[in-house]
């Protein structure tokens, strides 16, 4: 009797090591995992600051030395595409201050909710601010055009307005398809964060 509780209790043993073991590599797949993700969601967010900032000092610069404005209605115009610009920067900007607080959160329910509000912010940032920050970009372009059309021929301006609108759609396009990736992976990163709470 003594000697089956013995291979009884060693075999309870052996099991439980194996388990934990088992839930260990659990633990640790997803931890990789969400640090993939959280990896891949700041390339994104350094990666849109960059071609925000590049776009914006072109910008500057066309208006500074290629196209300088004269007319006030021209130069708040051209205030509202460098705004716009500056603007989406900032949200950027706090996009990665919020997500590398999260990231330094232990995984407790507070992290949980913090990232809630995080991907929050982030679908505000894209479905709500982005667009604004688009229309007030366009109007800028636009408030512009008749300055335009007193030192540039109609049909050169016109083809320049229509590839405003094509180029606008093709990146429109890019911009939807990342967010909507970033977006996956934002809620992955809550789920697999969820999984290790449970």
């Amino acid at each position: 009797m003594n000697k089956d509780f013995s291979t009884l209790k060693g075999n309870w043993d052996d099991l439980k090591n194996t388990t934990d073991t088992s839930s260990t590599y659990a633990i640790k797949a997803i931890e990789q995992k969400i640090k993939s993700k959280e990896r891949e969601n700041f390339f994104f967010y350094y990666g849109t600051i960059f071609i925000l900032s590049i776009t914006l000092i072109g910008i500057i610069l066309f208006f500074i030395y290629v196209a300088p404005v004269k007319e006030i209605i021209s130069k708040i115009g051209a205030l509202l595409m460098i705004m716009g610009l500056v603007f989406r920067i900032v949200i950027e900007t706090i996009s990665i201050t919020k997500a590398k607080q999260i990231k330094k959160l232990d995984n407790t329910l507070n992290n949980l909710e913090n990232l809630r509000k995080f991907h929050q912010f982030r679908k505000v940032a894209h479905n709500i601010i982005s667009p604004i920050i688009l229309i007030t970009y366009t109007i800028g372009f636009f408030i512009i055009v008749p300055e335009f059309s007193k030192y540039i021929d109609h049909l050169p301006l016109t083809l320049f307005c229509i590839a405003y609108f094509v180029a606008g759609i093709i990146i429109f396009y890019v911009i939807r398809k990342s967010v909507k990736k970033e977006m996956k992976k934002i809620n992955k990163i809550l789920k697999l964060k969820q999984q290790l709470t449970e």
